[in-house]
């Protein structure tokens, strides 16, 4: 599970609305924009005993299985704004 958090963050200067993009390689092989409340994420953040975030947020998350390899994940404001923001890796087993 990866997370890009920042209005679920308690600060100042958070990174209003962070987008997930995920890459093996070149290729682009998954992305977020606001996680959006979904029951589907939310179980996987309690398992991975993730904070919770709120169901309206703009904060970005993906649960996906990687296999062995070099991954690179860009955590980008969608609005090219800049801020503060907490970047999570969840290894959550098989």
């Amino acid at each position: 599970m990866i997370r890009g958090v920042g209005p679920g963050l308690d600060l100042e200067g958070i990174l209003e609305d962070p987008a997930i993009n995920l890459y093996r390689g070149s290729e682009l092989i998954a992305s977020n924009d606001n996680w959006g409340g979904n029951v589907f994420f939310k179980d996987f953040f309690e398992k991975a005993g993730a904070f919770e975030l709120d169901d309206s947020s703009k904060d970005a998350a993906l649960v996906l299985p990687l296999g062995p390899g070099a991954y690179t994940v860009h955590l980008v404001s969608k609005e090219g704004q800049e801020g503060i923001a907490l970047l999570e890796l969840y290894d959550l087993g098989d």
